[in-house]
């Protein structure tokens, strides 16, 4: 009698441990799957394959471009090494395409890649405060404990990111690439968005800001410059290097939107120096 009240009251405790222990699974599940969906949030997946598949340079350019606002993880097809991070920031009504070419080489390297979609009709401003909240969020997520981040910015994008590294410190472990980018600034966003010459003077001051290096197209090929009186690429920012492409790329015109590709391939190294014959240091 007393050993079959031992048993029931042994069973009753085990019940009551797997009724807790199933709570705290439950927790656990619904935590992590919070966590997931955050991660998700944060960043979406687009398989290079994908890209790969698409019909064409056309088409995947579409697929990336048809991604909402945030970050996009272009996976690669290899192991990855994170402790560089490339960071890519698209234009003014970019159709993707111009980056394609560029994302394979940097996929190539085994580090991740990152590409940064938004909304390109905001202010200069809003998309950088936008962008840099973002970031932040990003680098908690990307597995490591050192990285140096590489930001590959083209023509707004290039605005945004030479904007952006007047946020960080001189010493940040970062280094903003700026491809045929109008960084004196743009009428359309002049007219309609308030003054901010603030980051411009912060990238004068010294400690402030990063490696900066403006990567220049010739204003007579390029096709969304070459009416303008001014070259809205030519601004003076001490510190920062510039770079002026060729007029050619592969026997063809080198205007705006291929810089991305050629740029890419220069700092890879798989188009040579650019002090020599592909282009010329000016800074």
């Amino acid at each position: 009698m007393a050993f079959a009240y031992f048993r029931e009251g042994n069973n009753l405790k085990c019940d009551r441990l797997h009724a807790r222990s199933g709570r705290w699974l439950f927790l656990l599940l619904a935590c992590f799957q919070a966590y997931l969906i955050a991660q998700e949030n944060i960043c979406r997946v687009l398989p290079y394959s994908r890209l790969q598949a698409a019909a064409s340079v056309s088409a995947a350019g579409h697929l990336l471009m048809n991604e909402p606002p945030g970050w996009v993880r272009l996976q690669p097809t290899q192991p990855v090494n994170a402790d560089t991070v490339w960071l890519l920031v698209h234009g003014y009504g970019s159709r993707g395409y111009e980056w394609i070419d560029a994302i394979q080489a940097l996929g190539n390297t085994g580090h991740p890649v990152y590409f940064y979609r938004y909304d390109w009709s905001r202010c200069p401003k809003a998309v950088v405060d936008s962008l840099r909240a973002d970031f932040q969020r990003l680098q908690a997520t990307v597995p490591g404990s050192s990285h140096h981040w590489i930001w590959f910015g083209h023509s707004y994008g290039a605005w945004i990111v030479a904007r952006l590294n007047a946020r960080f410190p001189a010493d940040a472990p970062m280094e903003f690439h700026a491809i045929a980018g109008p960084l004196a600034g743009m009428k359309a966003f002049q007219d309609r968005c308030p003054p901010d010459t603030t980051w411009l003077a912060l990238s004068r001051r010294s400690g402030v800001g990063p490696r900066l290096i403006q990567w220049r197209t010739l204003q007579a090929q390029d096709g969304a410059y070459r009416d303008l009186s001014r070259d809205p690429q030519v601004v003076s920012i001490p510190g920062s290097r510039v770079i002026r492409l060729p007029a050619e790329m592969d026997g063809h015109r080198l205007g705006h939107n291929w810089s991305v590709k050629w740029v890419v391939e220069t700092f890879l190294g798989l188009r040579g120096n650019p002090r020599g014959k592909s282009g010329q240091s000016e800074k």
